[in-house]
C-alpha cells in the first residue's frame, strides 16, 4: 500500500509541476486587458469595407485604447494554410491576416525588422511578417528583405516576430505568414475576430458601451460575444487543470487507505 501511495504521490507532483509550468509560462503575448469579439456579418456585400467602418467607430468609444482584426483566434489560430516557397524550399505555413495595430496590441516582440506601417503603401500589398519558426523551417539566414513566394506572388519580409503560443500547449507552434491582405479579398474578407485593448480604469462601463454599439450598429442578429484573451487561452489547458485536481483527490484517497486501511 505504501509503495502504491508513493507512486501516486510522485505522479501527482509531476502533474502539478506540468500544470504549474503551463499556467506560468511566457506565452509571447499579453491578453489580460485585451478582449476578442467574434465578427460575423458574412451576408455583407462589402464585408471588409463594413469592417473598416466598425473599427473606426470602435476606436471612438471611451475606454478603448487600440483595435486590431485578424482571421486568427486564440485557441485555434488561423484556419488558412498554404505552401510558401523560398529558394527551392516549400513549407506548409499558416496564413494570418493581420491589421496594423494587432501585433503591438498583443505585446508580441519583434526579433528583427519592423511592424506593418500604414504610411508605407507596399505594406498593404506585398510585405510580410513571419515568425521565428517560419525562419527556421524555410532555412533563411538573414530574413529581412528576403522574398517569399505565395500563390504566384512575391512578398518582401519586413519583420520577424518571436513565436507566440496562440493555439495552446497541446499543439506545436507552426510556421506563420502574417500579411495585411491588400488586394487579396479572400484573406481580408475572412476576418473573424476583432481584438480590443481596453483602458483598465472601468471595464464594465466600457463593455456596456461596446455591447450597445454592437447590437445597434454592427450585428443585431447575433449577440455581442467577447472574451478576455488571457481567459480564452486558459481554456486550451483547462482539461489539464481538471486532471490535476482529480489526480490530487485520488492521491488523498489512496494515502488515506494506506494509513488507515
Amino acid at each position: 500500500q505504501f509503495v502504491i501511495s508513493f507512486i501516486f504521490i510522485c505522479g501527482g507532483i509531476i502533474m502539478y509541476k506540468q500544470v504549474n509550468f503551463m499556467m506560468n509560462k511566457d506565452l509571447g503575448f499579453k491578453g489580460d486587458q485585451v478582449i476578442a469579439i467574434t465578427y460575423y456579418n458574412y451576408e455583407k456585400k462589402d464585408r471588409y469595407g463594413f469592417y473598416t467602418h466598425v473599427v473606426d467607430q470602435l476606436q471612438r468609444i471611451k475606454g478603448v485604447k487600440e483595435v486590431g482584426g485578424s482571421n486568427s483566434s486564440v485557441g485555434t489560430g488561423s484556419p488558412q494554410s498554404s505552401p510558401i516557397h523560398y529558394n527551392g524550399n516549400q513549407v506548409q505555413t499558416k496564413i494570418s491576416y493581420t491589421e496594423y495595430k494587432l501585433l503591438p496590441l498583443l505585446g508580441v516582440s519583434f526579433l528583427a525588422g519592423r511592424n506593418f506601417d500604414e504610411n508605407i503603401p507596399s505594406d498593404s500589398i506585398n510585405s510580410v511578417i513571419i515568425n521565428e519558426t517560419a525562419v527556421h523551417a524555410l532555412g533563411i539566414t538573414n530574413p529581412i528583405n528576403q522574398r517569399l513566394k505565395w500563390n504566384d506572388a512575391f512578398y518582401n519580409i519586413v519583420g520577424v516576430i518571436q513565436d507566440f503560443n496562440i493555439t495552446g500547449f497541446s499543439r506545436k507552434i507552426e510556421p506563420t505568414f502574417y500579411i495585411r491582405g491588400g488586394e487579396n479579398n479572400y484573406v481580408r474578407n475572412n476576418i473573424n475576430t476583432i481584438y480590443l485593448q481596453l483602458d483598465s480604469t472601468d471595464n464594465q462601463q466600457t463593455l456596456a458601451r461596446l455591447a450597445a454599439f454592437w447590437t445597434a450598429q454592427v450585428d443585431p442578429h447575433y449577440p455581442f460575444e467577447y472574451e478576455f484573451v488571457d481567459k480564452q487561452f486558459e481554456r486550451t489547458y483547462a482539461h489539464y487543470v481538471t486532471q490535476r485536481d482529480l489526480f490530487g483527490l485520488l492521491n488523498i484517497t489512496v494515502i488515506a487507505i494506506a494509513l488507515f486501511g
